[in-house]
């Protein structure tokens, strides 16, 4: 490990499937070239849940410490990867917002595949209420904001409910970085 070396991934936009992949994807590439810390920058829509838990399990597990950042809006989905850090930090004037779960349809919806889509939206939200429980450890009740009742908080906000684990400060790139920038498709 090199102790000087610290990664900083910075990702903006919505979280699918490419935009998890490269998060994974370099974060991987960061712990193989003995990073001492990765810093992860994020201003985010939301997205995909799917996508989201396979990059807060692949963050979780890497074994290198790891600081997420937020640069605007952490929202939705991306409330769990944020929270996937041990130290959390947001830039004064950001947001957070935490609504009930959502899922788009193409085309024609049978009743069998509703039951499907209910089953998964109702697991989907069991899973980042445990995951925010346990992560933040404050009793911030986080089913409430699930089920219909969204809440937008400011950083300020988000440290009194545990989502932050340090009071908002500007985010700083140590001048040794190796950057990495992903807006996905």
């Amino acid at each position: 490990m090199d102790r000087d070396r610290v990664d900083v991934i910075t990702y903006y936009g919505e979280i699918n499937d490419i935009g998890a992949g490269h998060i994974i994807d370099f974060s991987t590439q960061a712990k193989l070239a003995g990073s001492s810390a990765i810093s992860l920058h994020i201003s985010s829509p939301g997205g995909s849940l799917s996508s989201v838990f396979a990059a807060y399990y692949h963050l979780r597990a890497l074994g290198v410490p790891l600081i997420t950042h937020n640069l605007g809006n952490v929202d939705s989905a991306a409330i769990v990867l944020f929270l996937a850090a041990d130290t959390r930090r947001a830039a004064p004037f950001t947001t957070f917002l935490i609504h009930e779960c959502t899922i788009s349809f193409a085309g024609d919806v049978g009743v069998d595949r509703l039951r499907e889509t209910l089953k998964t939206l109702e697991f989907d939200s069991n899973r980042y209420a445990e995951v925010f429980d346990e992560r933040t450890q404050k009793g911030f009740d986080v089913r409430a904001c699930l089920s219909g009742a969204a809440d937008r908080m400011s950083a300020n906000d988000a440290m009194g409910v545990g989502l932050l684990t340090e009071p908002p400060i500007e985010p700083a790139i140590p001048a040794k970085a190796f950057l990495w920038t992903i807006k996905p498709a």
